[in-house]
């Protein structure tokens, strides 16, 4: 949940601190390095579940957020990322639940019933979806038009994702592909993906079947 925030930081230039807590092995996976400063730091709306103990936070002078959405409409409202239009707020705001809703499915699928579930999830969730998308984007560069803005890095990150379990199912969708393509070659985004900072996998927590690793 974090990746498509630094992807914005990094392509906006913000200098920001990645902070990483350590967690036990398994079966445990101790959290308590987390938990220790969890509610001591001032966050108004920290995760109370204690197994969701990855979520990000974001700390910018006097606002502290928590929520990977509401962090990244933040920085893309520093820089003027967020849709202008109220025809294309609109779009955004379906393409942005259409992105954690590819990301929230994509994370289902790579549990313990991964094998038995993966055929059915490609041909039934991913591909049509891949190609609703295909058709939303035609022939722009972007998903709002010609200008880049916050969803492009939140569609990226799920499409990524689907990517990197089914690169064939992106053969019919030749858009999709250029707007990857275009997304990883923006100079600081490429940058980025080229330094030490940069955190290919896993896309999952340890637990998961599929990108754990």
């Amino acid at each position: 949940l974090v990746q498509y925030i630094k992807f914005l930081l990094e392509y906006t230039g913000e200098e920001y601190v990645d902070k990483l807590y350590e967690f036990g092995p398994a079966p445990d996976y101790d959290k308590s390095q987390w938990l220790k400063e969890k509610f001591e730091m001032g966050l108004e709306l920290p995760n109370v579940i204690q197994l969701k103990f990855q979520l990000p936070y974001y700390i910018d002078g006097d606002v502290k957020l928590t929520q990977s959405v509401a962090i990244l409409r933040h920085i893309a409202r520093k820089h003027n990322l967020l849709a202008k239009t109220d025809a294309d707020i609109a779009k955004a705001d379906m393409l942005e639940y259409e992105a954690m809703d590819l990301r929230l499915n994509f994370r289902y699928v790579c549990g313990p019933d991964f094998e038995s579930q993966k055929g059915s999830y490609i041909k039934e969730t991913a591909e049509p979806k891949l190609a609703q998308l295909s058709s939303v984007l035609g022939s722009n560069d972007w998903f709002l038009g010609t200008n880049i803005s916050y969803v492009d890095f939140f569609l990226y990150e799920s499409l990524y994702c689907i990517h990197e379990l089914t690169p064939s199912s992106f053969d019919k969708h030749e858009n999709l592909k250029k707007f990857m393509q275009r997304f990883e070659g923006l100079e600081r985004i490429k940058n980025y993906i080229n330094s030490d900072r940069y955190v290919k996998s896993r896309i999952h927590g340890p637990k998961a079947t599929f990108g754990g690793k």
